[in-house]
């Protein structure tokens, strides 16, 4: 009797646990971008956001020291995040240099096409 009433109070604690964890609402930390992939916020996605994103990766892996990279124009450093992973890294760069050649996203990762 008194296993079972422990078990039934960890399974208990356990989820809720597991809920507030899984509930637990944060402020995102991208942007969506129009055009897609205009991170320096000009208007037209270009080879020169693909320079910007390349900065911005190494700005990033450099542990962001220092004034974020003159190329965002004043826009915030979360726009550099394509794929929305809470990280800019090399897959943002693959990202941007898809928007730029205007091939689109492969609707594996695509759905609603509206890349």
């Amino acid at each position: 009797m008194l296993r079972d009433k422990l078990n039934y109070l960890l399974f208990t604690y356990v989820f809720v646990v597991l809920f507030v964890l899984t509930s637990w609402s944060t402020d995102a930390d991208a942007s969506c971008l129009t055009p897609a992939g205009d991170v320096t916020g000009d208007g037209v996605t270009s080879v020169v956001d693909v320079q910007c994103l390349i900065v911005l990766v190494i700005y990033e892996l450099n542990g962001k020291f220092g004034a974020p990279p003159t190329c965002l124009g004043g826009a915030d450093f979360a726009t550099s995040d394509q794929n929305c992973d809470s990280t800019t890294n090399v897959t943002d760069i693959q990202l941007g240099i898809t928007f730029v050649l205007g091939t689109g996203l492969d609707p594996a990762i695509d759905s609603n096409g509206d890349d």
